[in-house]
């Protein structure tokens, strides 16, 4: 069989890393073909040797207000990327995520003829249900990461596939037992161990922070005696976090081996998003934080009826770990919830265990993959 193109606007870190891994089966599967790969993307697919027309960094958007100021620029680059399409005429186009940018997008470029997938279904079931008619009429196929997606997204006449979530396929040990991890990073097998996820994004930092280390102080004064770890994103700098930190705080800040770090911590202060997945099939107690700017509250607040945030708590149907959100997002609160969620942790740990069986053994990428190669076979391209 010939070589072939693949086309793929991954607009977020987290797309990028999940596109990356798609192609890397993708290239197992087919080798020795070449796949040329063109889009959007970040370091993980340019790793892969994409030709990038931008990349994450410039997509970059939180918010509705940000989103709004930066609209002439997605509209410049929806043309730049829809000219690339109609010249170098790829056997697939790949939509990472990225929804409002991607569905719009993909409305575009249908005249092409040129089958196109989405990558991770956007949660319709939280707001905008719509979307599942532009799902529907489209796209030739959506990969679904949760499993209640596919038989929602079915009925409405959606071609779609549950293909299992990546945070089951990433979680890699390295320490093998609490011990060794307490070894490792110095820290005291007898105290409690709270890790900190604080999130991958600047805002994110910069709200949550401020309360976390906020709590930590004042449990400290009371004589709370805990060894406090915080497992950084990569997309945030060391120096970032640590200017938050007071010297006569106790928080070593570790990088790269965040499920190690969530597997043998007694309770994780997290911020709302992916993490707190990866945590949930851990079955490690957590508690989850948000906070955002009051208009960009206010708006969701009007847009979705779902008052749940957490993915952990949105799959198993009820607040199974604490929410700390929104105006009650307080050092006090936290602090609160901290001594109450150890007191608890054998039942947030049995509430959080169905999770773990309703995403092992799925591979997402591989079956990614598969389904990218029937997609190519079931609209007549390379064969």
């Amino acid at each position: 069989m010939p070589d072939f193109k693949l086309f793929i606007v991954a607009g977020e870190p987290s797309g990028d890393i999940h596109a990356a891994g798609l192609v890397r089966e993708l290239i197992k599967r087919e080798a020795p073909r070449k796949i040329t790969l063109l889009g959007t993307g970040g370091a993980a697919l340019a790793e892969l040797g994409q030709k990038q027309t931008a990349t994450v960094s410039e997509l970059a958007v939180i918010g509705f207000v940000e989103a709004i100021k930066k609209l002439p620029f997605f509209l410049r680059l929806a043309k730049r990327l829809e000219a690339q399409i109609a010249q170098e005429r790829p056997d697939v186009v790949l939509l990472i995520d990225y929804t409002s940018f991607n569905l719009r997008f993909a409305r575009k470029i249908k005249k092409y003829n040129i089958p196109v997938i989405q990558f991770t279904a956007p949660q319709v079931w939280i707001w905008h249900y719509s979307r599942v008619k532009t799902l529907a009429a489209y796209f030739d196929r959506v990969l679904c990461l949760l499993p209640f997606e596919e038989d929602l997204l079915k009925k409405e006449g959606v071609n779609a596939v549950y293909i299992g979530h990546p945070a089951a396929d990433t979680l890699i040990i390295t320490s093998s037992d609490r011990g060794s991890f307490c070894k490792r990073f110095n820290l005291s097998e007898d105290k409690p161990l709270i890790a900190i996820a604080p999130g991958s994004r600047l805002r994110e930092i910069n709200y949550l922070m401020p309360v976390i280390v906020a709590a930590a102080a004042a449990l400290k004064a009371k004589g709370f005696e805990a060894n406090f770890i915080l497992a950084k994103a990569n997309s945030v700098s060391r120096q970032l976090i640590e200017s938050y930190i007071p010297r006569e705080l106790d928080i070593t800040v570790v990088e790269g081996d965040t499920p190690t770090v969530f597997k043998y911590a007694d309770l994780i202060w997290i911020c709302s998003g992916t993490a707190t997945l990866e945590a949930g099939i851990l079955g490690t107690p957590m508690i989850i934080l948000y906070k955002a700017p009051k208009l960009d509250v206010l708006i969701i607040k009007a847009l979705t009826k779902l008052r749940l945030i957490a993915l952990p708590n949105i799959i198993l149907g009820s607040e199974v770990v604490p929410e700390v959100k929104d105006n009650i997002c307080t050092s006090k609160n936290l602090e609160e919830k901290t001594i109450e969620a150890l007191n608890k942790g054998d039942d947030y740990r049995r509430a959080l265990s169905p999770l773990k069986d309703m995403f092992a053994g799925r591979s997402p990428f591989k079956n990614g993959a598969e389904e990218v190669l029937k997609v190519i076979k079931s609209c007549g391209k390379q064969e």
